[in-house]
């Protein structure tokens, strides 16, 4: 037997058809709460329909139509659909060296890359999962109308979660998660006071702490008071000693369990040198280099949530990451890099950010009526060509969600259509659009 028929056969006992006519789709509900690791995953699917809104939903969203859909549910805490909420994963398709782990779905044993058994074991121990919606067992990728329907629903599915969990560890940070670090040794410290100063102290706090913006100590007796309360003597001095640098760095001592701090002979370091290269390294996982990352995240940024550090830290709302992209993309403008090199390969990897930053500014104008601009048509175009993806015909598919249908429309999905086919027709409404990916960048290409 075939791996191809093997795989259809389990289908079949997984799967029963959806009624597509009520626009229904597969959520999955964990029998516990992932268990001990050594025991397999075990996983229930059932169908819910996006059109069962909640009564009093559907009078409140009447009363307000030009509301954003999880704003007016958020702000009147209310259910969107009768049968609660759900949470979408996002992640980055790819096995660990080939390494397979066995779930049960509906009591039948089924292999799934070990990255997603990671995933989805980390995020069932989170409070973020009522119910879960995840593309690789939520469709039955055996069936081509199946495949096809679930990506006319794609934009839905996103836009409506609860919570989208976008997982951009590695597997070194999945296999890790017993390790302790400690604040001095963590790699992502610098990422993570920014967070914390954001969400206590506010992004005008950020911008000071950084260098973007000066501040007028005395101006703000009590919030003066606070920020030398709040953050350690070491802190303060990094991010507000005049954004000279200054001659310290702390790390723990190898024989010892507590913080020690040492005076290097010279460690010019500024706060915001250290975030930087902290990012770049966030941003050259693999899962920004994902082609669906783009409208999985552009869909819904507002409730996406990044767990970047493995099961044992805390997700950081993408927000945050956002606003700290555009703190920086305005800094540069004015300020030039103390490291030209690093910030040309950083603010490349923004692109992304900008991108859905501004999509999202264009929501908030337009009361979600927007329509991308020749602009953002050109940024759209240069993600999608330098992103990876496994279809050629995704390069259109994956982001048909981005556009009015009008557009979208006019393009037939089809997975078993050619893809020269796809590219064309999204062409023909889309003029000049690229449908070829471009090599990667290199470090010494110019901006």
């Amino acid at each position: 037997m075939s791996v191809t028929d093997e795989q259809g056969m389990r289908a079949d006992q997984i799967y029963r058809p959806l009624d597509f006519s009520k626009n229904e789709i597969r959520l999955i509900e964990f029998e516990d709460d992932g268990g001990d690791r050594e025991d397999p995953l075990r996983l229930n699917l059932h169908h819910v329909s996006l059109d069962d809104w909640d009564p009093e939903f559907v009078t409140l969203r009447n009363q307000n139509p030009s509301v954003n859909i999880l704003k007016l549910a958020q702000a009147e805490e209310n259910e969107i659909f009768n049968w609660g909420r759900y949470t979408c994963l996002s992640y980055t398709r790819r096995d660990f060296e080939g390494e397979k782990a066995t779930i049960f779905i509906n009591g039948v044993a089924t292999p799934v890359d070990k990255y997603l058994e990671h995933a989805m074991r980390d995020t069932a121990f989170s409070e973020y999962v009522p119910q879960l919606w995840v593309d690789a067992l939520c469709i039955n990728h055996a069936d081509t109308f199946d495949r096809n329907q679930h990506l006319l629903r794609r934009k839905a599915i996103f836009g409506h979660a609860w919570r989208i969990v976008a997982c951009v560890y590695d597997k070194e940070e999945l296999t890790d998660y017993e390790l302790d670090y400690t604040f001095a040794d963590f790699p992502w410290a610098n990422l993570e006071n920014c967070d914390w100063i954001m969400t206590n102290l506010g992004r005008q706090v950020l911008e000071e702490a950084l260098g973007a913006r000066h501040r007028n100590w005395g101006a703000a007796e009590q919030q003066d008071e606070r920020i030398r309360r709040d953050l350690s003597k070491d802190d303060f001095a990094l991010m507000f000693d005049e954004h000279l640098g200054v001659p310290w760095r702390k790390h723990r001592e190898s024989n010892s369990g507590d913080e020690d701090w040492h005076e290097p002979e010279t460690c010019n370091v500024r706060f915001l040198d250290l975030v930087q290269s902290e990012l770049l390294r966030l941003l050259e996982k693999e899962y920004w280099s994902r082609l669906e990352t783009i409208q999985e995240l552009t869909e819904n940024p507002d409730q996406t949530l990044l767990v970047w550090k493995g099961w044992m830290g805390e997700p950081i709302p993408f927000p945050f990451f956002l606003a700290l992209g555009d703190i920086l993309l305005n800094l540069h403008k004015h300020e030039k890099p103390a490291d030209p090199k690093l910030w040309k390969k950083l603010k490349h990897k923004l692109d992304l950010w900008k991108f859905i930053a501004r999509k999202k500014e264009l929501e908030t104008a337009t009361g979600g009526t927007e329509r991308l601009d020749n602009v953002g048509v050109k940024e759209l175009n240069s993600l999608v060509a330098r992103a990876s993806c496994s279809f050629p015909q995704d390069r259109v598919y994956a982001i048909l969600g981005l556009f009015p249908p009008s557009i979208s429309g006019a393009v037939t999905v089809d997975y078993s259509q050619d893809a020269a086919v796809t590219a064309a027709q999204f062409r023909s409404v889309v003029p000049g659009w690229n449908c070829n990916r471009l090599k990667p960048r290199s470090d010494s290409d110019d901006e």
